[in-house]
C-alpha cells in the first residue's frame, strides 16, 4: 500500500453515515485493503442515529420522526448515544486508523480527547475570541454569559472495532431548527449528572456563542 492516509469529502445524512458508510470504512481499514482515512461529511437531510444500547421508542420521539419522515438508523457499535443532524448545522469529521500502522496516535479515550479536543478548544477560542474549553472526558463547551454557564457545542466519540480505531468530531456551528427538540427526548438517567437536563438547554452552537452570524449559514 503506497498511500498512508486517504481523504474522503462528501454529503450524506447521519443515518446513512453511521448505519452504513462508517461500517464499510471501518471494515476496509481494519482488513487492510484501504489506507487509514480522514472523512468530512456535510449533512444533506435531517436524520437520527442511535447507538447499540438505545431504545428507539424511549430515546427518540419515534412518532414525530415518522410524521416528519426523518430516517432513524442504529449503529452496530458504541454505547448509548443519540445523534440528530440536519443540513447546515455541522460537518462530521472522522479519523479511522489501524493502531499498528500509526501507533503514535493514542487510542485511550482520555488521552486522545485531551490531545485533540483540548488543542481544538484553544484554537477556536483564539480564532473567534470567545471562551471555549475542553471538559473531560469528551465535551467542548462555550461560555454563555446570559445563563452564566458553560454549554456543550460539539459532540465526540472514539471506539475500536477489530483492527480499526476511529474518532469522530462534530462541532455544532449553527443553531439547529426546532425539529431537533421535537424528535429528541431527554431520558432522566442520561441527564441526571448534567447542569442542563433538557436537550435544548444542554446543547448550544458557535453561532449563539458569537463565532458566526446567522447569514453565514450555508
Amino acid at each position: 500500500m503506497t498511500k498512508k492516509w486517504r481523504l474522503i469529502i462528501g454529503r450524506t445524512d447521519i443515518a446513512m453515515l453511521s448505519g452504513g458508510l462508517r461500517t464499510s470504512i471501518i471494515k476496509s481499514v481494519s482488513e487492510g485493503w484501504a489506507p487509514d482515512t480522514v472523512t468530512v461529511f456535510y449533512i444533506d437531510k435531517p436524520s437520527v442515529y442511535i447507538q447499540r444500547y438505545c431504545d428507539v421508542l424511549m430515546d427518540v420521539n419515534y412518532e414525530e420522526c415518522k410524521k416528519l419522515n426523518i430516517p432513524i438508523a442504529r449503529a452496530l457499535f458504541a454505547a448509548g448515544g443519540v445523534i440528530y443532524a440536519e443540513p447546515g448545522i455541522e460537518p462530521f469529521i472522522s479519523l479511522y486508523w489501524n493502531p499498528k500502522r500509526n501507533p503514535q496516535i493514542p487510542t485511550q479515550p482520555e488521552i486522545l480527547f485531551m490531545k485533540i479536543l483540548g488543542r481544538g478548544a484553544d484554537l477556536i477560542s483564539e480564532r473567534y475570541k470567545i471562551p471555549v474549553r475542553f471538559r473531560p472526558l469528551n465535551d467542548v463547551e462555550a461560555w454563555d454569559p446570559n445563563l452564566k454557564a458553560w454549554r456543550k457545542v460539539m459532540g465526540t466519540g472514539v471506539s475500536i472495532v477489530d483492527n480499526c480505531a476511529f474518532f469522530s468530531w462534530f462541532p455544532t456551528f449553527f443553531r439547529p431548527s426546532e425539529v431537533m427538540g421535537r424528535v429528541l427526548v431527554s431520558p432522566r438517567d442520561k441527564f441526571s449528572d448534567k447542569v442542563f437536563r433538557e436537550v435544548s438547554l444542554r446543547s448550544w452552537s458557535f453561532e449563539e456563542a458569537g463565532a458566526f452570524k446567522k447569514e453565514d449559514k450555508p
